[in-house]
């Protein structure tokens, strides 16, 4: 009975061994991932005084750790840390 007008809209396809597209796309996931961290690291900067009653920070950021790599015998292996507190490997 109802009518929906919600449409489904077509996605380009792109060939995918282009190496110019994906050097454009890449390129374009780390300036937002830059602008992103530029805009936490400010909000984080704007909030650093505030404080819960019990005196630790009220604003954190929380489940964020660096990349790291570990060295084994034959090579550095990089890993992440996810936000459960367990270490995986990111081959």
């Amino acid at each position: 009975m109802s009518k929906s007008n919600l449409h489904a809209l077509s996605q380009p396809e792109v060939a995918s061994n282009d190496p110019l597209h994906e050097l454009i796309c890449q390129g374009a996931r780390d300036l937002i991932a830059q602008a992103v961290e530029i805009e936490l690291e400010s909000l984080l900067k704007h909030y650093a005084d505030i404080k819960t009653t019990d005196g630790r920070r009220a604003v954190v950021r929380n489940g964020h750790v660096p990349k790291r790599s570990v060295q084994t015998l034959f090579s550095l292996l990089p890993y992440t840390r996810n936000h459960h507190n367990s270490w995986v490997c990111s081959r």
